[in-house]
């Protein structure tokens, strides 16, 4: 009787024991990377299927429920490849070698990761495994190839028409074709062309001081000096935007003798932008510029805690106290706004394409706290907001310098977008 009772307790010492590792299992990060592989593929998702349990082989490569898997779905993600790539090439869709090179590139990047695993985790592998592995980036110099003609031939079609939009849809396609061979045909000498030809050239005008305020430095000409800068150094603006810088433009201003007044003339902003080339002048102006000083608002908390100053051995308080404090917590905003107009000419026919109305802010916001009394009788919160002490402000004009960089990354923005 003794006997079958030890049995049975060592028969459930060592499900115990077997559960508990199963649980370790699952709860560590290769078990973890196994399930989620497990629920990918389920839901068809091959690829990250496989990338998640060679990752959770590379933790434990003797983990036996991994290796399983990777043999049931490997076979199974590049079966469904290699079904697209058929299809794909079988297609009479346009552009269907772009299908076929995203295909294979998926296909070596799966087997490049089963093949690194198998090289160096193979000695820690309980029961190894082979597969076929077929080095798929060989395959892919044809679909490069015919996929960068066909971007080459949409070029070719597109640089034929004389308009903005085609020299920019043309670019683009000269550009794509480089993507997938870098040095094709003569695709870097046409993308060129037709990016000079695509690209929209505008001048901005210095932005006319309107709002009567003249303490905060050249505010107009920084708007401008901001705009430019903030499109030159874009670099996915450079195929779609190009500003003449503020210096060119005054330079033709004084060659023309155009004085300030001249500036909301359509006129004489369409004869300014045949003179410097471009396509669109931007004229405006600040109507407003507020710079808020810093204000405080104060709030009263009277605080009461009762306190036990000493416990017994039982941990039980012998003495208590009553802990009072006056609280005050003080929020202090202060902040600085522009606003400007500006209008957008078109030089070819000398009317205006459009006006927008644009707020550059800057907030400033501080919270701390100051008390009398007793600290003990203070939140953990109220503590912090001690500990933070006063802060002041920015003085006004470091105020309208962060409004105006607010200001002019919308103008930048709005440009940028207008010439997609």
């Amino acid at each position: 009787m003794m006997y079958i009772k030890e049995h049975r307790l060592f028969s459930f010492f060592a499900v115990g024991v077997a559960l508990l590792f199963a649980g370790c299992a699952a709860l560590s990060q290769y078990g973890q990377l196994e399930d989620r592989a497990r629920e990918n593929s389920a839901r068809g998702n091959f690829d990250q299927a496989v990338l998640d349990v060679v990752q959770s082989l590379k933790l434990k490569p003797d983990y036996e429920k991994s290796q399983q898997l990777l043999i049931e779905i490997f076979p199974q993600a590049v079966e469904m490849h290699l079904a697209r790539i058929d299809a794909a090439k079988n297609s009479s869709a346009a552009f269907k070698w772009d299908k076929v090179v995203a295909e294979y590139v998926a296909l070596d990047r799966i087997s490049g990761a089963v093949d690194f695993l198998i090289v160096t985790e193979y000695a820690k592998i309980k029961n190894p495994f082979h597969f076929d592995l077929r080095n798929y980036s060989q395959e892919l110099t044809e679909p490069l190839n015919k996929a960068a003609e066909d971007h080459y031939q949409e070029g070719l079609l597109h640089a034929k028409v004389d308009s903005m939009e085609s020299q920019k849809k043309a670019a683009s396609a000269f550009r794509t074709a480089m993507g997938y061979v870098s040095d094709y045909k003569n695709c870097e000498a046409l993308y060129e062309k037709a990016r000079k030809a695509g690209i929209k050239r505008i001048a901005i005008i210095t932005f006319e001081n309107k709002s009567g305020k003249s303490g905060y430095g050249a505010v107009g000409e920084a708007i401008v000096d901001g705009v430019v800068g903030g499109v030159t150094t874009d670099p996915s603006a450079s195929d779609l935007l190009e500003v003449v810088p503020r210096s060119r433009l005054e330079q033709v201003m004084r060659e023309q003798k155009l004085g300030v007044g001249n500036f909301v003339d359509n006129k004489t902003a369409s004869k300014l932008g045949k003179i410097l080339g471009v396509h669109e002048i931007v004229v405006g102006s600040i109507n407003q510029i507020v710079a808020s000083p810093q204000r405080d608002t104060r709030r009263e908390i009277h605080k009461k805690q009762h306190i036990c100053e000493r416990e017994d051995k039982n941990h039980k308080c012998e003495h208590e106290e009553e802990a009072r404090a006056e609280v005050t917590v003080i929020d202090r905003t202060a902040g600085a706004t522009i606003s400007v107009t500006y209008n957008v000419m078109d030089v070819k026919t000398g009317e205006q394409k459009q006006t927008k109305n644009v707020f550059g802010r800057y907030a400033f916001n501080a919270e701390w706290a100051i008390y009398r009394g007793n600290e003990k009788a203070l939140s953990a919160a109220e503590r912090q907001l001690v500990a933070h002490g006063e802060s002041n402000s920015p003085v006004d004009e470091e105020m309208v310098g962060m409004a105006q960089g607010d200001l002019v990354k919308q103008i930048a923005l709005e440009l940028k977008n207008s010439a997609r």
